[in-house]
């Protein structure tokens, strides 16, 4: 069954008909290789259209490996303290009836001051999984759409922060000369700036969270 914080998106899912999701304005670069890579897929990702409603597959699976991009704002009245994250993501879609979405996030590396001159490397782990619980594709007409639970931990030099909340997203490609799923849909991006602000959670304390996740087909 599909919970109601699943079903009161489809008016929110508007934004992928237009345009790919992408981070927020306020996201740091950080200068190192994992960013870069995120940032040069990200580059490329926003080179594509969104997959229409009619190349969107209706059948098979694909698998898309990528990125994800965290920012946590322990106190939103000052920068010095915001923490910048970028992870591995991967995200597997199965296409058949109401669809399905899962995925992992891992292998963090975060800075705290993230934008400012003291930006510094601070150990980080933790993983937060993607449509555990509920997931879906396509809804209120917008086949390319999709969304999905998250939940899991971050762990920012000895801070847990723990995540709970919905990701929505679109595909992006129209490679229609191989009709697999693999082949029409080359990305997918998911994210939060439509919904609700959402946070993370540290003993009782919420903080303000943002999350993107970018993900490309290995074709």
């Amino acid at each position: 069954m599909i919970s109601k914080r699943i079903k009161l998106l489809p008016a929110l899912f508007l934004c992928v008909a237009a345009a790919a999701c992408g981070p927020s304005e306020g996201f740091q670069q950080v200068p190192w290789d994992m960013a870069i890579d995120a940032n040069t897929q990200l580059e490329r990702l926003q080179g594509l259209a969104p997959t229409t409603e009619n190349n969107m597959p209706t059948t098979g699976s694909a698998s898309y490996t990528g990125s994800a991009l965290l920012r946590l704002d322990p106190n939103t009245f000052a920068e010095f303290d915001d923490i910048a994250i970028v992870a591995d993501a991967a995200i597997d879609v199965d296409f058949s009836g109401a669809g399905n979405v899962t995925g992992r996030i891992d292998g963090y590396q975060a800075v705290t001051g993230a934008g400012t001159a003291l930006q510094t490397r601070v150990p980080s782990s933790g993983e937060i999984l993607i449509g555990e619980d509920e997931s879906l594709v396509g809804t209120a007409g917008l086949n390319n759409a999709w969304a999905a639970d998250y939940r899991g931990n971050i762990n920012v030099d000895g801070t847990n922060y723990i995540v709970d909340n919905v990701l929505i997203g679109g595909f992006l490609g129209n490679r229609t000369r191989d009709p697999t799923p693999e082949r029409i849909t080359k990305g997918i991006v998911g994210g939060i700036d439509t919904l609700p602000p959402q946070f993370a959670t540290s003993n009782g304390v919420r903080t303000p969270f943002d999350i993107v996740v970018i993900g490309e087909t290995p074709r």
